[in-house]
């Protein structure tokens, strides 16, 4: 979840748990706002990693699409596998970098 506070322990994930969900990824989401300052370093880190879709969490269809995955802060990246169920909620680039290091490890 998302709103873990970044210094929590339940908050950081191990290696182990991301090569578990990284083979079964199929389409990536990035929940973003223009004004958040968070949001400008995940989208690097995405970019560099993997194609994603980034959706405007301020538009209609953005707060549409949060609603339905039960986004409530930005930003946030979902991993969905084929059936579009979420299979990671990613909030911060050091997630994103565990996440795809997994690919490295997973696909080596």
């Amino acid at each position: 979840d998302c709103k873990v506070a970044s210094d929590s322990p339940e908050h950081y994930k191990s290696e182990a748990h991301y090569d578990s969900l990284y083979d079964g990824a199929s389409r990536v989401l990035l929940f973003a706002r223009k004004n958040c300052p968070n949001c400008s370093p995940v989208r690097r880190a995405l970019a560099s990693n993997a194609d994603f879709e980034e959706i405007d969490a301020d538009s209609i269809e953005g707060m549409a699409q949060a609603t339905k995955f039960e986004i409530f802060s930005t930003p946030t990246v979902l991993v969905l596998d084929e059936n579009e169920e979420i299979i990671a909620r990613l909030c911060s680039v050091g997630e994103l970098e565990k996440f795809f290091a997994a690919r490295t490890r997973v696909h080596s």
